[in-house]
């Protein structure tokens, strides 16, 4: 009798942590910020974009004919979205970065395509904010110069990463669901019933 009594409790327990696992893994793939972006000669469309701090994955469909790709830098970030080189045109392509709140420039990092109006504007907001086009933003007529390169030294930290964490939050929810199958398994066999 003292043995079913104490598996009887183990079951609970077994199936209330496989549902903290499970609701862990589920916030983790929910709680990042997805944003798709445009890009054709040689603008972002929407060009200026709000999201949430933490893990923003962007996919960037190249619709124009010439390679692209989204670069961001401010607040001691400074990366390229896809860090092995631009989207070849007509390709997509999706990766995440990781950003805190603040605003950041963005422009295609090809060529003169900056040069020739491909920026924007980037807003990491609160928590609560959105992935949504911003205000648009005054750009630049063509070969007004849009702004001069800026030179970035290359021992600046890059805090952006393209890994995706889907894998690790669905490994999450499958020991969570291993928990409370177990769990349910020890309350049977305790004879513990409702």
């Amino acid at each position: 009798m003292y043995v079913i009594k104490y598996m009887g409790r183990l079951a609970i327990l077994l199936v209330a942590a496989g549902l903290l696992v499970i609701g862990g893994g589920a916030a983790a793939v929910y709680a990042q910020t997805t944003s798709t972006v445009g890009m054709r000669e040689f603008e972002f469309d929407p060009a200026n974009l709000t999201v949430s701090p933490g893990r923003v994955t962007f996919t960037l469909n190249n619709e124009g004919q010439f390679p692209h790709n989204l670069h961001i830098e401010g607040n001691g970030v400074s990366l390229d979205v896809k860090s092995d080189g631009p989207v070849p045109g007509g390709e997509s392509f999706t990766g995440a970065v990781t950003l805190p709140a603040g605003t950041y420039d963005t422009w295609c990092p090809v060529g003169n395509h900056r040069e020739r109006g491909m920026v924007g504007e980037l807003t990491v907001a609160g928590a609560g904010a959105a992935a949504q086009p911003a205000a648009p933003a005054a750009r630049p007529a063509a070969g007004a110069g849009g702004g001069a390169a800026v030179q970035v030294p290359s021992a600046l930290p890059r805090t952006g990463d393209a890994s995706n964490g889907l894998p690790l939050a669905s490994a999450g929810v499958a020991v969570g669901l291993v928990l409370v199958a177990g769990g349910l398994f020890l309350r049977r066999r305790a004879g513990v019933h409702d």
